[in-house]
């Protein structure tokens, strides 16, 4: 069920973004991304593992450059959330070979599931929910919630890693 997820997630992604770049007139771009798409399944079905890794790092680029021909953010955004949905999906499935029957590898993969589309909604919704936000910051401002924001994830991923011992 995750390696479904695992596809779907990284096919909306990449349609997203393509579908961003043709409304933007970058058709080339668009048919070239969706071109990707097909060579990242055949990877992945061949079984190489970076397979998530090349299609968040090539929807991330493509986000971007979308974004500075015009693209509209909320195609960006999704493509992007998709990219990182099916790269997480693809490290829990490396890690779920490891279970034992003893840990109800079900169990875990639906948890898991569960979280990640809780996670999703929440941050497509916030994501929807800002678009009609516009603030305008100066740099030092903005260079100032920069660092709050790093140091904000850095103390939320060493809680949770002290969390886990």
């Amino acid at each position: 069920m995750s390696r479904l997820w695992m596809y779907l997630s990284m096919a909306t992604g990449f349609i997203s973004i393509a579908a961003g770049l043709q409304k933007v007139g970058a058709w080339q771009a668009s048919l070239s991304l969706l071109a990707s798409i097909m060579l990242l399944f055949v990877l992945a079905w061949r079984g190489f593992r970076a397979t998530c890794g090349l299609a968040l790092v090539i929807t991330i680029f493509a986000a971007a450059a979308g974004l500075w021909r015009g693209m509209p953010l909320v195609y960006a955004v999704g493509g992007v959330i998709g990219g990182l949905a099916a790269w997480d999906l693809e490290g829990f499935l490396i890690r779920l070979t490891l279970a034992t029957q003893e840990d109800n590898p079900l169990h875990i993969e639906r948890t898991h599931l569960t979280r990640l589309a809780v996670i999703l909604l929440l941050g497509g919704g916030i994501s929807m929910a800002t678009q009609g936000i516009n603030i305008n910051f100066n740099f030092e401002t903005a260079a100032v919630l920069a660092i709050f924001s790093f140091a904000g994830i850095g103390t939320l991923i060493n809680w949770l890693r002290n969390k886990e011992k």
